[in-house]
């Protein structure tokens, strides 16, 4: 946003912003979240992927749980709602945010640099969340795992009260069979496993824009990989 460094916003109003409710980046919606900023008349130009994708999927799954009565959208891979301006891939996105005036998207913060501002995010913490890895990490480490048995699939809470934990995070998984591997397969599929899992591999990833995985969970992961089998 012209001349706005820090800019708040909640999922209500993200939610209007997508879809097409908000028109004007001086909304009062988006004043009542950022009262002591000089926000500008600029047109909003809110930007979605045009390819299904899993960041979509995430993003209106944050909207639909945090904001149902705002984002009447069952959400999924590809964009339902109407209006706004389209890119592919995240990389396109980008694009457009950084050449387009009063432009919003949404994509992995790998992508958010050469002059791309983040979105601080109001949840239920007291203060509003900046988008870091670090605070990516936070997020991780405050859901719960869903899945039974070595199964460590997550359920992230889109609405923490955790302070610092950003709400719009994205888990990756590698799924690998828990016993019946192929004896003459299964080192080199541990060892790649346990290198990512690894402090020199966990390290390399904030680096690159990604969150490593909290200490609690990461013991359980190393826990698995060495039970398989």
């Amino acid at each position: 946003v012209p001349g706005v460094d820090n800019l708040v916003l909640d999922a209500k109003t993200l939610a209007h912003i997508f879809d097409g409710k908000i028109s004007s980046w001086n909304d009062k919606e988006i004043k009542a979240l950022n009262p002591d900023a000089k926000l500008p008349s600029t047109k909003i130009q809110a930007f979605h992927r045009s390819d299904e994708s899993g960041t979509t999927d995430n993003f209106t799954k944050y909207l639909k749980a945090v904001a149902p009565a705002d984002w009447k959208y069952e959400g999924g891979k590809a964009w339902q709602a109407k209006g706004g301006q389209s890119a592919q891939g995240s990389s396109g996105l980008a694009q457009q945010v950084k050449q387009t005036a009063g432009a919003i998207s949404y994509f992995e913060l790998s992508y958010a640099a050469d002059g791309i501002n983040t979105v601080d995010i109001k949840t239920k913490a007291a203060e509003p969340v900046k988008a870091t890895t670090e605070n990516a990490s936070k997020a991780i480490a405050a859901a719960k795992v869903a899945g039974k048995g070595k199964d460590l699939a997550l359920e992230l809470d889109y609405n923490p009260s955790a302070d610092g934990a950003y709400p719009i995070t994205l888990v990756t998984y590698e799924i690998a069979c828990e016993k019946g591997n192929k004896a003459d397969t299964l080192p080199a599929t541990k060892s790649f496993l346990n290198y990512i899992a690894s402090e020199d591999g966990q390290g390399q990833l904030a680096d690159a824009g990604y969150a490593p995985i909290p200490d609690a969970i990461i013991a359980k992961v190393r826990e698995t990989i060495t039970a398989l089998s």
